[in-house]
């Protein structure tokens, strides 16, 4: 059923000079002191909401006469009452109620960027590339911006550190997808994770099992891609060089990774992790498809109008009760 929340947004006093400085002459607290949101999926998150409220604080600014295109994105939410941040991933309804007080800590960008806080990518070291996920964007640097700051995954003699990205594009920041084996297999490797032989837990598929894959992003509205196949090999060695080295660290890549999967087009694709966020049961890809990582949780409507909430994490589903209000639109 449909879920509404009435909340006041304030800002940061970071964030209204950052505001000030890019020409946002909106009277915020008159505008947004008593707004409310619905959405028609109930299980709404944090980032559901700060998505809505990035693109009605874009929507102010141009209806108030900004003077150039400009983004925003929300780095941080907290409650009012308390100082600890919101954390992106949990459901509004543990942190928030009907008419609470929330505050932003928000960036302006200039140039929208491909990615959002807590996506997934590699990022290009020049000896090797590195995954991870990202943590801040349009981070200052000497009277500019870097697009991207990324957590990367730890790995056997390297710990996790952050890097940054010097220009949006995919030659120095990838999004994580079932990569092309033909092309992109240093990046197959650079993913995989080392799982020692008595470590493997059981995978959720199965030799011939039918899968449906993400791929890179469409090329023409930018959200994501799945693509329907099958589990052709289990745990398939990987070819080519098993070494790396990254300045005074060298390590070896994974001999192997969860799946290979044929695909109905009759190309084919490594899956590098066993993982909701790149592989799924058949007709499981995302109703509701977004640019960034893929969500774990999701209200699906079936064929006969009923709606179920699924989480693609564990498989779980949980089947909503209908009400009158479940076709109504978001704001």
């Amino acid at each position: 059923m449909a879920f509404s929340i009435k909340l006041a947004i304030e800002f940061t006093q970071q964030t209204l000079e950052d505001f000030n400085r890019a020409g946002f002459s909106v009277p915020w607290k008159e505008v947004l002191k008593d707004y409310e949101f619905t959405f028609v999926e109930p299980s709404m998150t944090i980032v559901d909401l700060t998505d809505r409220i990035d693109l009605k604080v874009e929507r102010l600014y141009e209806d108030f006469g900004g003077p150039d295109p400009t983004s925003v994105q929300t780095r941080a939410v907290m409650h009012s009452k308390g100082e600890h941040k919101l954390p992106f991933q949990d459901l509004v309804t543990h942190h928030l109620k009907w008419g609470d007080t929330i505050i932003l800590d928000m960036q302006v960008m200039q140039v929208k960027l491909r990615f959002g806080l807590n996506d997934r990518v590699l990022c290009n070291l020049g000896p090797r590339w590195l995954s991870g996920h990202i943590v801040e964007t349009n981070l200052p640097d000497e009277g500019g911006f870097l697009p991207y700051s990324v957590k990367t995954d730890p790995l056997p003699g390297l710990p996790s550190r952050s890097t940054s990205a010097p220009r949006d594009d995919d030659s120095c920041c990838i999004q994580e997808v079932c990569f092309d084996p033909t092309s992109q297999l240093h990046l197959v490797k650079a993913a995989a994770r080392c799982v020692p032989e008595h470590s493997k837990v059981k995978l959720r598929f199965a030799l011939g099992d039918k899968v449906v894959c993400r791929t890179h992003n469409c090329a023409d509205d930018g959200l994501e891609r799945w693509v329907a196949g099958a589990i052709c090999e289990v745990w398939p060695k990987l070819p080519g060089a098993s070494s790396w080295e990254l300045g005074d660290v060298s390590g070896h890549f994974p001999g192997a990774v969860p799946y290979k999967v044929g695909m109905l087009s009759g190309a084919w694709a490594y899956c590098h992790r066993d993982d909701h966020t790149l592989i799924r049961p058949e007709g499981m890809q995302p109703q509701k498809r977004v640019r960034g990582i893929s969500q774990r949780m999701e209200v699906r409507r079936a064929e006969d109008g009923s709606r179920e909430k699924i989480d693609h994490g564990t498989g779980r589903r949980k089947r909503l009760v209908s009400t009158e209000h479940d076709d109504d639109e978001g704001d």
